[in-house]
């Protein structure tokens, strides 16, 4: 009766038109104050109680129509004397911004660049990256953004695959563009310096000149400058691509710098929602409001919530180029921030950094982790440093992935900012917990696969329908859904809770399955402990499954006690899991690797382990 019942609720829902929807999202949020009376289902997606936090008009209102660019500049064309960027102490009005996209767009005309073609650009975040995105919107043409750091193969692969019209290329990479130029189709190629935009060299600092001093060279012969490519444009007035909601605005790729990468989708609509998000999910994000993007313009989370959501509001972007998650404290004080998206290893580092001990981080209004959860002890620590240090708000956490755009949660207020959790969806979100062997749906508070559905959801994967389908999975009444392949449960105020990937999950040859993030838990309720990672490794007299192993980092004040330590973490488990989850092994390190965004490295800490273990297995058998 039960199921019954859901799919003839879901059957009504799904008949609504667009304003019936919202009149029943208003009631749902009154139903939830207690403003109105009336059976609650106990199912998310359908209650959705988190509407309660958001107000009428976030609600109400509707995505914007109209081109990315347009949504730049409409918010901001009375307001062009106010600074839109600022790159090394140089800062760049919005006036001066239109006007560089607007002779970038002239320029692109020049070079043949139409609506419907793709241009790829291979950069970092410098002015030049962002002037050649939003004047390749203005044209209808699409950004492939291209990680600089990839190898010529697979950059070759990204162009061919695209079939690329252009490509722009920060200047250090212009070697891997030389190697396959002669199997690119692609001949006309921009050479970008990141010095560009700089200020004056004498104003420069001692940092700035030692970043810039090996990238201040000529292009290679058959590339055009930056300067060359501007100065080459027709004065002819731009031709601005209609309004299309499903435009692949960009291209942005998955996965890391080794094996096949899945091109996302990112259409108007998309950058437009997750824009339209912003500004009911962070109130304290306010025009002229000092943003620190350290996230590159490559990536789903750089493109977005780095740049183009605070541009959308009127902030003030300070752009990175080089990020050195090693000196993010060093950076924070010298450009101090309103405002910071980062992930949870850079905020868990400052609270171990001997240069943060006595500063004040009282500017610091949005303190923000995404793209990795971060757990609750971790959470604890950098609380209690942030207090201590002047800070007004906890860590804010917000939760997503590429294939919705970047984000679909956050903790919008500190009364949905519950230790672990990674907020509430965002407004016109949302999220549904499914079993994901049976998928039957689940209620508040039951573990599943996490679904989310919403308007920032991608348009697919670039060539690629196979996994496509495979990523977003359609419901019998045609709503598509993004399985996150995360496991976790939404509580009764709406807050989500992620417990582990289920990649991440690790089957032990008798069959027991292990979330490492359960075995993490416990280990960082030791004192010693700065930061702890839990990866599932094979043993060579077992043939199938594999068992967990701890890899620990001890605090600088704990070293002298290591073997204690590590004795005492065993006692801790052995207490607080069940037999099948205590770690084979726990092995002190003095810090884990990080993937070129922050993320610990998993793949690299399973290979260390067992090359070790075949290593040992060879010698024995000699």
């Amino acid at each position: 009766m039960q199921k019954q019942y859901l799919e003839e609720l879901k059957r009504k829902i799904s008949s609504l038109s667009t304003e019936e929807l919202i009149k029943r999202d208003l009631y749902l949020k009154d139903l939830a104050l207690g403003n109105t009376y009336g059976p609650l289902t106990g199912y998310p997606d359908i209650d959705k109680v988190w509407l309660s936090q958001y107000d009428n008009t976030a609600i109400m209102g509707n995505i914007p129509e109209k081109r990315v660019y347009d949504v730049i500049y409409d918010n901001n064309k009375d307001y062009l004397s106010s600074t839109a960027l600022v790159y090394y102490g140089r800062k760049i009005s919005f006036n001066e911004l239109f006007m560089n996209i607007e002779k970038t767009a002239q320029a692109f005309m020049s070079y043949g660049v139409k609506e419907g073609d793709i241009v790829s650009i291979i950069m970092p975040s410098t002015p030049e990256t962002f002037y050649a995105f939003y004047a390749l919107n203005r044209l209808g043409v699409t950004a492939n953004m291209i990680d600089p750091r990839y190898n010529s193969e697979k950059i070759k692969h990204l162009i061919k695959d695209t079939n690329s019209r252009m490509v722009l290329v920060v200047n250090v990479s212009e070697e891997k563009i030389e190697s396959i130029k002669d199997e690119i189709s692609t001949k006309n190629i921009v050479s970008v310096s990141p010095t560009i935009s700089l200020p004056l060299i004498l104003n420069l600092g001692l940092e700035a000149k030692k970043l810039f001093s090996r990238q201040n060279k000529e292009s290679k012969s058959g590339f055009i400058s930056w300067q060359e490519f501007i100065a080459n444009r027709n004065n002819e007035a731009v031709v601005d691509a209609k309004y299309n909601p499903d435009f692949p605005a960009a291209i942005v790729y998955t996965g890391g710098t080794t094996g096949p990468s899945k091109g996302a989708i990112m259409t108007t609509k998309c950058l437009n929602a997750i824009a339209y998000h912003q500004k009911s999910s962070m109130p304290l994000v306010e025009r002229k409001s000092k943003y620190l993007n350290i996230m590159p313009p490559f990536i789903a989370f750089g493109l977005t919530c780095g740049i183009n959501n605070p541009l959308s509001i009127g902030a003030e972007v300070d752009l990175i180029p080089n990020f050195n998650h090693h000196e993010f404290a060093q950076l924070l004080n010298k450009h101090k921030p309103n405002h910071v998206i980062g992930v949870p290893s850079f905020w868990l580092g400052l609270t171990e950094s001997k240069y943060a001990l006595k500063r004040d981080f009282s500017y610091l209004k949005s303190i923000i982790a995404g793209g990795c959860g971060i757990n609750p002890e971790e959470e604890k620590r950098v609380n209690k440093f942030l207090h201590q240090h002047g800070c007004e708000n906890m860590l804010s956490k917000g939760y997503g992935l590429t294939e919705v755009s970047s984000c679909a949660s956050f903790t919008c207020n500190q009364s949905v900012n519950k230790l672990g959790s990674v907020g509430i969806p965002l407004v016109k979100d949302n999220f549904k917990i499914v079993d994901p062997e049976t998928k039957e749906e689940k209620m508040y508070n039951e573990h599943g696969e996490i679904y989310i559905t919403g308007p920032s959801i991608m348009g697919g994967y670039f060539n690629n329908d196979t996994q496509t389908k495979l990523m977003i999975e359609n419901d019998e009444f045609n709503n598509p859904w993004v399985k996150t392949g995360d496991i976790g449960y939404i509580d009764k105020d709406g807050c989500i809770f992620i417990e582990d990937r289920i990649k991440n999950m690790i089957i032990r040859p008798d069959g027991f399955k292990v979330y490492p993030l359960t075995i993490e838990s416990i280990i960082l309720k030791h004192p010693g402990i700065y930061t702890c990672k839990v990866v599932g490794v094979s043993q060579p007299s077992y043939s199938i499954g594999k068992f967990p192993l701890a890899y620990i980092v001890i605090k600088d004040e704990y070293k002298n006690s290591t073997e204690n330590i590590v004795s005492e973490l065993n006692d801790l488990c052995l207490n607080n899991l069940p037999e099948y989850q205590i770690p084979i092994d726990f092995i002190v390190k003095d810090t884990l690797p990080y993937t070129s965004i922050g993320k610990v490295d998993t793949n690299t800490l399973e290979n260390e382990y067992n090359s070790k273990i075949n290593y040992s297995s060879l010698v024995r058998k000699k």
